[in-house]
């Protein structure tokens, strides 16, 4: 057992957020702490922009905090086991583009 190197900075409006002193770059996320349920941020107060612009849309349960377009869950190489069809005809990820620009949109003006 070592030091956590996950801070807890509680819920803000209903959504975890979370840093992650073990990773370089942007460390505070919100999310379930995987795959595409991941949004990634530089600051708390970025993470918390982005919750307040589009608060009424996140559903934490959800894949994407509900947020990415099941289209895009559908051609992406994360949803399924390595060993099917669909993993191999798909790329991984495919929603990080999608993601980065709800980022910039809800961090722009800060």
């Amino acid at each position: 057992m070592g030091i956590s190197k996950i801070r807890d900075y509680g819920l803000y409006k209903g959504v975890p957020i979370r840093r992650d002193y073990s990773v370089c770059g942007r460390q505070v996320y919100i999310g379930n702490g995987q795959n595409c349920g991941m949004f990634w941020f530089s600051t708390v107060g970025e993470a918390k922009a982005f919750i307040d612009t589009f608060h009424d849309k996140i559903q934490v349960d959800q894949k994407g905090l509900g947020l990415i377009p099941e289209e895009l869950c559908e051609r992406c190489q994360c949803h399924y086991s390595s060993f099917s069809r669909e993993y191999k005809k798909y790329k991984p990820f495919v929603c990080k583009e999608f993601k980065e620009r709800l980022i910039r949109r809800a961090t722009s003006s800060e």
